[in-house]
């Protein structure tokens, strides 16, 4: 199971990943060479989940949990990533 932010800056990109049913890194692999690491371990049947973390209250939140479709990783407009199919959104 992986988890993964979708904060662009100040843009929750979650919409985006949910609509287009994709899981992305919004960083270039020079500038996040471990999340690349990451994203090349995810195979099909993985479970990913969207996070989210609430400084003030120390919580941590889940706003989508899918199942990876295709490993392939993808230069989507919102960054390189893998096609999932999300589950529960909330």
């Amino acid at each position: 199971m992986y988890g993964l932010g979708a904060m662009y800056g100040k843009s929750d990109m979650s919409k985006q990943f949910i609509a287009h049913r994709v899981a992305c890194i919004g960083w270039g692999v020079n500038e996040a060479p471990a999340l690349y690491t990451m994203l090349r371990k995810v195979k099909v049947s993985d479970f990913i989940y969207i996070k989210s973390i609430s400084i003030a209250n120390k919580e941590l939140i889940i706003k989508a949990v899918g199942v990876v479709v295709d490993d392939k990783i993808e230069d989507y407009s919102y960054g390189n990533g893998v096609n999932v199919i999300w589950l529960w959104t909330g």
